[in-house]
């Protein structure tokens, strides 16, 4: 299975220079549409909700890898730095439990991570 990287909430320019540090280290890159923000990760790839949003649920960029060994995600994260990419505070990997969860909710823990880790 190929390495996925989601990508969330990024600015055209930083998305290609996710994109180009994603591509050289073997990953497909998805950029979320806001319509997916309240929708499970295991559901993503499917279609539409109904009830589609225009605004999306959170602003901050968020980083998810999909599909992806330890090893890839580190080759990723030291391209980044290489290449003078800044870096993205909010970023996880998808596991068997937080597959189940939407992408609102991941960003809700890792927001709560992040600030425990600030202080």
């Amino acid at each position: 299975m190929t390495p996925v990287l989601i990508l969330f909430n990024f600015s055209p320019a930083r998305a290609a220079a996710l994109s180009s540090c994603a591509g050289d280290c073997g990953f497909e890159v998805r950029i979320a549409a806001c319509s997916e923000h309240r929708v499970p990760f295991s559901a993503i790839s499917g279609p539409t909700p109904a009830d589609a949003l225009t605004q999306p649920a959170f602003t901050d960029e968020m980083l998810v890898f999909a599909a992806s060994g330890r090893e890839k995600v580190f080759a990723f994260l030291d391209l980044m730095r290489e290449r003078g990419v800044d870096p993205v505070a909010l970023k996880a990997v998808l596991t068997p439990v937080n597959v189940l969860w939407t992408p609102e909710e991941l960003h809700r823990e890792l927001k709560k991570e992040h600030q425990a880790l600030s202080r």
